[in-house]
């Protein structure tokens, strides 16, 4: 009973958690297990233990431990169940039988086809691809929530056809690297750029501390309630249109010629152990400034401490051109296999994506221009 007990806190452990062979060793009586008991030779009575034989006896049952979770309970719930997290519920995992859950694929693949997937052949998935039409054909899957599904692009992986391209391929999101370091040296330069959008606790603590001043001041000479509004766009991603998006990256946001990827690497201690990292930062060549300047700016407006940054000298260059190219393959050209089918996306942007959220808020932002009455921002966050 008590195995049975720690097997099903196991199944419900959430993502990220962990759970070690000592931690289901507690409560488990060795002396339980006939196997593992050292034959008497006819005497009467409990057998003599020393202190290795129960040394050894724990070794051996934390091996047939592993080996009875790794090769039978893994292997059975893979074999009947799909298992997957949940939008609503951060890292709760749930578990579907497998015959439910392709029911819901066909479903959700059925109402989608048409209106955000269209299939194509596998032979013409490889013109794209040797055309370079497409940055590459990634895997789907759906991730459940409250209301159905929401498909995600496993654009992180390589998915291909193998007789298209030979050789070695590369993710989707691995090429757009560099048009995601651009387009947050644009995000960072011009702000207005993404509207509302905040990107994290510091955005939101700014944004609140400066409406609280605000506030303050206003409070001292007028009495007024504050409302608080909780919105949802439904189908916020798949809801984009991919037209009118590249119009806004085309005549907006790309402004500069060209762009410089200044590559450098950072050096830290992390429990104990050297953790060194391989990151790049856009910029112009009018703004390049030399790299000292550069580190201390870094130090000064990021949380990075107790580093030692070093620059690799040689800075690749993009065009404008070149980014916009990479952009129109991602927007118009993303290519997804479900089930050995290929789909090619014509409406909504790739979740999943590197990019995914920055194009949104390029998106969102100019909606807020265009369609939201003018406000004061003194009564706003």
């Amino acid at each position: 009973l008590t195995f049975f007990s720690h097997l099903r806190e196991i199944v419900s452990l959430r993502r990220w958690e962990l759970v070690s062979v000592k931690q289901v060793l507690v409560g488990i009586k060795l002396s339980h297990c006939s196997w593992l008991q050292v034959p008497t030779g006819g005497k009467s009575g409990p057998p003599q233990r020393s202190l290795s034989d129960s040394l050894k006896e724990t070794e051996l049952f934390s091996k047939w431990l592993l080996w009875f979770m790794n090769g039978f309970i893994i292997p059975t719930i893979k074999a009947f169940f799909y298992v997957t997290e949940h939008s609503d519920y951060r890292n709760h995992v749930f578990y579907y039988r497998k015959a439910v859950w392709s029911r819901v694929v066909k479903r959700a693949l059925r109402d989608k086809t048409g209106v955000m997937f269209t299939p194509i052949s596998k032979e013409e998935a490889g013109l794209m691809l040797l055309h370079r039409k497409t940055l590459g054909i990634s895997n789907l899957r759906f991730l459940p929530k409250a209301n159905g599904v929401r498909p995600i692009m496993k654009l992180g992986s390589k998915g291909k056809l193998p007789s298209v391209l030979p050789g070695r391929q590369v993710s989707v999101n691995y090429q757009l690297q560099n048009a995601l370091h651009i387009l947050r040296y644009e995000k960072d330069k011009r702000p207005e750029l993404v509207g509302s959008t905040v990107t994290g606790y510091e955005d939101i603590y700014r944004r609140l501390k400066t409406f609280k001043d605000r506030q303050m001041d206003i409070s001292a000479t007028e009495s007024r309630p504050l409302l608080f509004v909780r919105v949802d766009i439904a189908n916020c991603y798949d809801s984009i249109l991919p037209e009118k998006l590249f119009d806004i990256l085309q005549q907006k946001v790309l402004t500069e010629p060209t762009y410089l990827l200044r590559r450098y690497t950072t050096a830290m201690v992390s429990k104990g152990k050297i953790r060194r990292c391989f990151k790049k930062a856009a910029t112009t060549r009018a703004e390049c400034e030399p790299f000292f300047q550069f580190a201390s700016n870094l130090s000064k407006n990021t949380s990075l401490r107790n580093a030692i940054l070093t620059d690799m000298v040689l800075y690749p260059v993009e065009s404008r051109l070149r980014i916009l190219e990479l952009l129109r393959n991602h927007l118009f050209g993303n290519i997804i296999q479900v089930k050995g089918e290929c789909y090619r996306q014509i409406q909504g942007i790739p979740q999943g994506s590197a990019l995914s959220s920055l194009l949104c808020s390029f998106y969102y932002s100019e909606l807020e221009k265009q369609c939201l009455p003018k406000r004061d921002p003194r009564n706003e966050l």
